[in-house]
């Protein structure tokens, strides 16, 4: 690697990492001083509401005021819950010297993380894992970790790959006074009233309305997005382009001959119509798995797969000095796309109201994978309500034990960690199951976005206008019947956009993935095939079978997996356990 790409790959210049000796806040790394009231302030991300604070704030003459004067100025306002008043991608700790008082927040939703620890009276804190590394001697690794991610491809609560070393959680905020920490719940979706509209093009209008915004404050500088061709690339692409934005452009990533992949023809419709330029990476011949990371990575994360493609994404915006990349990361989610059961019906069948879930299930119609309606009531009502009421992370149907999905994960390394089992729920909980249920998807995202986020590089910075806070809490607020409607996914986004989306996209049903390309990709690069069988490391250490996780290697090379996430996370995990065991 050149020393230039050494440098463009280092994520010291897009994050931070600090520490504060409590029993003496004076002895400190890092941070800026910023000269309000003997705040030292440590900050990354962006503000959206920034204007908004200027005037709130009384800073309104200095437009130019850096931004960690700004949030100092809002943390001298609201102390420790100053979350719930800043919009934004972005991560905060401030150090109050004149109270000894230290504040470790995000932006609500998490969308860029935050890694804390405390050893003894030392708090350590960063937005990346591997500058704590630098900075906090004898890391051990999490084994706990270490086995959900294995059989889930994630974990859903605030650990790291890092035994004692936590990431903040959504909506989270810690305060440090001397050697005490406590965890404060800063911004809550439960608080969040139902909306209630007379008149649905009012729905329609708001969610117009917040799209813009969200896309508006994120674009900075020279902004280009992302466009698959789906629903949600294409909402922010269409959205852009209607605001004029200058210079605006989008990159697009096809598989010429991966055909069950490609979606150049949906691609070509927004263009066409939109007259947007565009920028297309041949992902055939940029394969997931064709090549490794060529830098360390910050934790084991799926998208590693893609990593050839993200070299691609920095050779085209770093030529044409790009800014901003806009996501459509979390549209399926946000936007209720994977919303296909009546999950409000769980909320009925928690209050015992099981003739009202009986009738509620039967207007929507079984899928190809469903029997019978009271195998549908048990999928999408009933099993919801259960893990709800015993304190669970929500799931839709009583799977098969998910070690006997992933079959490769050491059963040792189960008994010793005890996972496997069913997930608590992230605190604290919702009202409904409905809510809980979206609170859960949430969390999932914010661990997505944070690896979105540890891709940064020193030329351009991803932004995620569909994890818009506002945008999230209208969603939320929706009654049920404009969240999902029998037979109709995406109801209000599809009517929204009529006139600002192509027709063919905004009604088009289907989305293809790159399942194809990454099967092919694995089975035409055999140093990979090679570097996973030939003595992997995560044999070595017990965390997999290795007959099983051979015989898990050769099947996907042909499209076969017990679980794609699991296999992915596998992956992933090798990956970066070598790169520990390689000098820096």
């Amino acid at each position: 690697m050149t020393a230039e790409a050494d440098h463009r790959f280092q994520p010291a210049n897009q994050g931070f990492a600090g520490w504060v000796d409590m029993s003496a806040p004076t002895r400190l790394a890092g941070g800026v001083d910023c000269g309000v009231m003997g705040c030292r302030v440590w900050w990354r991300g962006f503000l959206a509401n920034r204007s908004t604070l200027l005037t709130e704030l009384g800073v309104a003459a200095e437009p130019s005021c850096p931004d960690e004067r700004l949030v100092a100025e809002a943390y001298q306002r609201w102390g420790a819950t100053v979350q719930a008043h800043l919009l934004g991608e972005y991560a905060l700790c401030v150090l109050d010297q004149t109270t000894g008082v230290l504040v470790l927040t995000h932006d609500a939703l998490g969308v860029v993380p935050l890694y804390y620890s405390a050893r003894g009276h030392t708090i350590y804190f960063g937005t990346h894992l591997s500058l704590l590394a630098r900075l906090i001697p004898g890391l051990d690794v999490d084994e706990g970790y270490i086995a959900e991610f294995l059989l889930r491809g994630e974990c859903l609560d605030g650990r790291t790959i890092y035994r004692h070393v936590n990431r903040l959680g959504v909506g989270r905020t810690r305060r440090y006074r001397a050697r005490r920490g406590t965890e404060l719940a800063t911004w809550w979706l439960g608080e969040v009233p139902e909306l209630c509209y007379r008149d649905i093009r009012d729905y329609d209008e708001q969610f117009r309305q917040l799209l813009r915004s969200a896309v508006a404050t994120a674009a900075d500088g020279r902004t280009w997005s992302e466009l698959s061709g789906g629903l949600d690339s294409s909402s922010i692409a269409c959205t852009a382009h209607h605001l004029g934005l200058q210079d605006f452009a989008t990159v697009s990533v096809i598989y010429p001959t991966s055909t069950t992949s490609d979606e150049s023809s949906w691609i070509e419709i927004v263009h066409a119509d939109k007259g947007i330029r565009t920028h297309l990476i041949d992902g055939d011949k940029h394969k997931p798995l064709s090549a490794l990371p060529d830098r360390r990575i910050e934790e084991p994360s799926r998208l590693h797969t893609m990593w050839p493609i993200f070299q691609q994404y920095e050779t085209i915006l770093r030529a044409y000095g790009v800014d901003v990349l806009l996501s459509g990361l979390g549209g399926d989610q946000v936007l209720f796309g994977e919303t296909d059961f009546p999950i409000h019906v769980a909320d009925y069948v928690r209050r015992a109201r099981l003739v009202t879930a009986v009738r509620q299930v039967a207007q929507w119609g079984p899928s190809a994978s469903e029997r019978s309606l009271t195998h549908r009531v048990l999928t999408g009502a009933a099993v919801p309500a259960l893990c709800y009421l015993r304190g669970h992370a929500i799931r839709y149907k009583p799977d098969r034990a998910v070690q006997q999905r992933c079959s490769w994960v050491s059963a040792d390394l189960l008994h010793r960690t005890g996972a496997g089992g069913d997930v608590g729920a992230p605190g604290p909980r919702m009202p409904t199951v409905r809510g809980q249920a979206y609170y859960e998807h949430l969390w999932r995202l914010a661990g997505s976005a944070g690896q979105h986020w540890a891709q940064n590089t020193t030329t351009y910075r991803w932004r995620h206008p569909l994890l818009y806070r506002p945008l999230v809490e209208f969603m939320y607020s929706l009654p049920w019947q404009q969240q999902a409607i029998p037979g109709h996914d995406r109801a209000l986004q599809r009517r929204a956009l009529a006139g600002i989306l192509p027709d063919q996209i905004r009604t088009r049903r289907t989305k293809a993935g790159p399942n194809q390309a990454f099967y092919e990709g694995l089975r035409a690069n055999r140093d990979i095939v090679t570097l996973l069988i030939a003595r992997p490391l995560i044999v070595q250490r017990g965390y997999v079978d290795q007959t099983s996780w051979r015989a898990a290697v050769a099947a996907a090379q042909f499209g076969h997996e017990q679980s794609a996430a699991a296999f992915e996370a596998a992956v992933s995990l090798e990956v970066w356990l070598r790169q520990q065991e390689s000098p820096p």
